[in-house]
Formats: C-alpha cells, sequence, structure tokens
C-alpha cells in the first residue's frame, strides 16, 4: 500500500533568517511522501528569494506569494492548494525532529476512522536552534473537547498532523488578523476539530518551538486579547459543560488583562476589562480577580529583583533524541473530571451545564 500524501503548509512572512533551517527540518523527515506548500505572505525581505532557490532543488517544495493578508489566509490557500491526505501545519521558524511525521503517521495507522489530529511534544529553542527547557508531556486522547477548553495542551501550530477530512468546513480564522488579535488561529481551528474528531498522541519531544523577542507569541497582551477572542467565537456554537466551560475561560481571560492593565498603571482600562467579565458572571468574575489580583504584591517585588542569568545551553534541538528527558505525566484532578465529561462522545446540541 502507497503511504499517503502529507502536505506541510508553511506561512512565511519576513522569515529570511529562519525559514532555511525551518525548510531543511522538514525535507530531512525520515517520512519521504510529502508536498510543501509555502505561502509567501507580503514579505518584504529575501523569503520568497530562500525558498525559490530551495525550490529549485527539491521539487517537493511549491512557493506560492500573497499580499499580506495574515497568518489564518496564508494557512487557508495553502490548504486550498494541498494534494494531500493528511495536513502538517508548520511555522517558518521551527523545527521538526525528523521522525517527526513517521511517528504521527504511525499513530494514524491504528485503524481508528474518526481519529482526526495527532499532536506530540515540543523543546522551547532559542535564536541558535539550543533548547531552552522541554514542554509539558500530556498524553490526552480521544474525545478532548472539555480538555482543550480548559489547556491547550497541543502547545503551538507546529505541532498536530491532521486528516485532511478533519478540517472539511474549517479553517483558520482570518477575523484575528483584520482585529489585530492574532495568535490563537491554530487553538480555534484545533478547537473546532476536536468537537467532531479524537485526538491521537505521538510521545517524543518532535518540534522546536521558537522564542524570540519578534514572535507573534511573545505580544502578551495581543495573545491574551487573542484567546478571549476565540472564546467568543466558539461559545454559540456549543452547548451545555462545553459552552458553559468556554464562557468560563473568556471571563477569566478578561480578568487576565484586566490584572495586567493595573500592573502597568492603566486602571481605566483594567476597570473596563474587569467589568466586562463581571456582566457575563459575578462569582466566577469575582472569584477569578481575587487570584489574579492577589499576585499584585509577588509581582511588584519581582522589580526589584536582579534579572536571572540567561538558561545555559546545553544542546541543540536536534542533538537530543525524542524522549530524552521525558518524564512521566500525570493527569490533574481538574482534567480527569473534564475527561469524563469528553466520554459523551462527539458535542451535541445536548448537555449538561457546569
Amino acid at each position: 500500500m502507497t503511504d499517503p500524501l502529507v502536505s506541510v503548509i508553511v506561512p512565511a512572512f519576513n522569515a529570511a533568517s529562519t525559514v532555511q533551517g525551518t525548510l531543511c527540518s522538514v525535507l530531512a523527515q525520515t517520512y519521504e511522501r510529502i508536498e510543501v506548500l509555502v505561502v509567501d505572505d507580503g514579505s518584504a525581505d529575501d523569503t520568497a528569494a530562500t525558498v525559490a532557490h530551495i525550490a529549485a532543488h527539491d521539487p517537493r517544495v511549491h512557493l506560492e506569494r500573497q499580499p499580506q493578508s495574515g497568518v489564518a489566509a496564508a494557512r487557508n490557500l495553502a490548504i486550498q492548494l494541498a494534494s494531500g491526505e493528511f495536513i502538517a501545519p508548520m511555522d517558518a521558524d521551527d523545527l521538526w525532529h525528523p521522525s517527526k511525521l513517521e511517528r504521527q503517521i504511525e499513530r494514524f495507522q491504528g485503524g481508528e476512522p474518526d481519529l482526526g489530529l495527532v499532536y506530540s511534544w515540543h523543546r522551547f529553542i532559542d535564536a541558535d536552534d539550543f533548547i531552552l527547557g522541554n514542554s509539558d508531556q500530556p498524553v490526552i486522547e480521544g474525545w478532548v473537547l472539555h480538555q482543550h477548553l480548559q489547556w491547550n495542551f497541543v502547545g503551538n501550530g507546529s505541532m498536530p498532523l491532521l486528516r485532511r477530512n478533519a478540517l472539511s468546513g474549517l479553517g483558520y480564522e482570518p477575523s484575528l488578523q483584520r482585529h489585530g488579535v492574532q495568535g490563537c488561529e491554530d487553538y480555534l481551528m484545533q478547537l473546532q476539530v476536536s468537537r467532531r474528531w479524537r485526538f491521537g498522541c505521538a510521545p517524543g519531544f518532535l518540534v522546536g518551538y521558537r522564542r524570540s523577542p519578534d514572535a507573534m507569541s511573545a505580544d502578551w497582551v495581543r495573545m491574551m486579547r487573542s484567546h478571549a477572542t476565540i472564546y467568543q467565537i466558539l461559545e454559540p456554537d456549543l452547548s451545555g459543560s462545553a459552552r458553559a466551560l468556554c464562557r468560563r475561560k473568556w471571563i477569566e481571560y478578561q480578568v487576565h488583562l484586566s490584572r495586567n492593565r493595573a500592573t502597568t498603571g492603566r486602571l481605566g482600562e483594567a476597570a473596563h476589562e474587569l467589568a466586562k467579565a463581571l456582566n457575563v458572571d459575578v462569582t466566577h468574575g469575582l472569584r477569578t480577580a481575587a487570584v489574579e489580583y492577589g499576585r499584585l504584591p509577588a509581582l511588584a517585588l519581582r522589580k526589584f529583583r536582579r534579572t536571572n542569568p540567561p538558561p545555559a545551553r546545553l544542546a541543540a534541538f536536534l542533538d537530543l533524541a525524542p524522549m530524552e528527558g521525558a518524564s512521566p505525566w500525570r493527569a490533574p484532578a481538574h482534567l480527569c473530571q473534564l475527561a469524563r465529561m469528553d466520554d459523551a462522545g462527539p458535542e451535541t446540541s445536548a448537555g449538561t451545564e457546569l
């Protein structure tokens, strides 16, 4: 039987300094039946030229260009052009371990027709590919909507491998970019998939997730607003306990924003964000505010402490085996409770309020 084709989709904006390393890690996969669709999103640097040079030497790489429209639009275009049975999103500054796709494809071959997404774990890396630390190592499988609403355990956009059919009728949400709250397009799409498809885990640190000051995820306030926005987008489509949990998560992010605004002296903005949360649920809003605002003294003390020295750079991402440094993981009690809610199967119009 012929191995299924995997379409790797790579949105790229001003990524000339990293995209070559990213594509090299993709083309070095032990799973060889891939196509790589890079969409240059109106870059002003040499991103397109770098990709075109690689494409000239490897026919699996294809370059498309569009006026700057945002990461969601770039990914959606790549999906439209993709021919694969599986879709593998990849950010233009991250790295894959050579066995990433092979391990995830193997997880799909377990005979589960409703398995729609397989994820793994990641290591945080710096600008020189050296490891800064490891992610958590969850093994959360099956119907996971409630657990994924509570915690984005997939972790980043370069992680999942998706069955093409799981994306039928779905796509990345371009309105986040238009409203200046981009950042959580991947998470929203994964939540939408989790309503109708099961998730699986292929254990191993298979993604090098780059941390840099210029990265979209480095803008803390925008990421908080992006989280709050995706919960607002998703809530009307949910029901029962899933909808109630989605609403509670929105409240929590509003309170996070309120506390952040307070710490920067923007007290009017802080009061406004808190009022929005309390207008939806006074009890949960006040409970969350007590925790968040209770952290203010500790946060204030940090400003008077010396900055910690940078972590020692012990190894490059590609130097370590996927399971090196892994440790046993046990789901916390609140996730176990949510897992029991997920046992009912695909999200439907029926449900029990939290």
